[in-house]
């Protein structure tokens, strides 16, 4: 495999991983992120996930770390990014609902790049 293509692979790996996570818990939470109840805060869905940001940027600067013993704060900011990219665009998912929810996620088994490795033979 070329540095390139593994470079690649990872990115997209990583990608997935966020992907899996963001909705995970998109489902658990009822979609709060992009649609909230609002009981105490009116503010926008923009609005409350650059709250959120700033909440855990916030917490690196005071002294809480990249990697806080309970959460990946990492992880948690690239997804509020995502989110918040989500939120902000304006267009049309070039997929469909049963496209997202039957994504493969390589924890449970499947082979994400197995298309990748049809579609592209000549790496290695």
């Amino acid at each position: 495999m070329t540095p390139d293509a593994s470079a690649q692979l990872k990115i997209a790996a990583v990608c997935d991983e966020i992907k899996a996570l963001l909705l995970k818990k998109n489902s658990q939470y009822g979609n709060s992120a992009l649609d909230p109840i609002r009981i105490f805060s009116k503010a926008s869905p923009q609005e409350q996930l650059l709250v959120r940001i700033d909440d855990k940027l916030s917490r690196i600067q005071r002294g809480a770390g990249l990697l806080a013993a309970d959460e990946d704060v990492v992880n948690d900011l690239i997804g509020y990014l995502v989110l918040y990219k989500v939120v902000t665009s304006d267009l049309e998912p070039a997929v469909t609902y049963d496209d997202v929810i039957t994504f493969c996620d390589p924890r449970d088994g499947c082979n994400p790049w197995k298309s990748f490795y049809d579609d592209n033979e000549g790496l290695s």
